[in-house]
């Protein structure tokens, strides 16, 4: 006979065998709990989070959960979007139901647009490469890369002149 029971998590076992410890209180009673997760997602759920356990044969002293911060968890998404990764930690990946995929650590964000476009964001402003081979930096300075042309902030780097060149000009190779 299998039960099934909703509960807490009261301490925050360890993670260092097969599968991840609990101490889980359900229906006035306090139990070890052994927590798994799908196949390729791995997790130590924190204090207070909540779940379902089941106990395989009816035994209690042989629980198994599966867990749910609902505190932390990320919330507001559309249908079909998809956040992988940890709301106490603030690294995810975000599958936008647009198309896009965000990529968000403390230390910056990585945005794919549904259009290709990349923008890289961090504490000095947005570096943005767009599908037409352009990149455009935070501090206003700009590549662009057309066929064979390829030019820096408005310069173009197959044919200029450089001061210390002798004013000779850039550009192919010569015989």
């Amino acid at each position: 006979m299998l039960w099934i029971k909703q509960a807490v998590i009261k301490t925050v076992g360890k993670d260092d065998k097969k599968y991840p410890s609990q101490v889980v209180s359900y229906k006035g009673k306090t139990s070890d709990c052994l927590a798994f997760t799908p196949y390729g997602l791995y997790n130590n759920s924190p204090e207070g989070s909540g779940g379902l356990v089941f106990a395989p044969s009816g035994i209690e002293s042989n629980l198994w959960g599966i867990f749910q911060d609902f505190e932390t968890r990320f919330k507001d998404l559309k249908t079909g979007e998809v956040i992988v990764g940890s709301p106490v930690y603030v690294n995810n990946i975000e599958f936008k139901a647009d198309g896009a995929v965000n990529i968000l650590t403390e230390a910056g964000a990585l945005n794919l647009a549904a259009d290709s476009t990349l923008t890289l964001t961090n504490d000095t402003g947005d570096t943005v490469f767009n599908p037409d081979g352009s990149v455009a930096f935070a501090n206003g300075a700009t590549i662009d890369v057309t066929g064979d042309y390829i030019s820096a902030t408005g310069i173009s780097l197959n044919f200029h002149t450089h001061i210390g060149n002798l004013g000779n000009p850039t550009g192919p190779s010569l015989p």
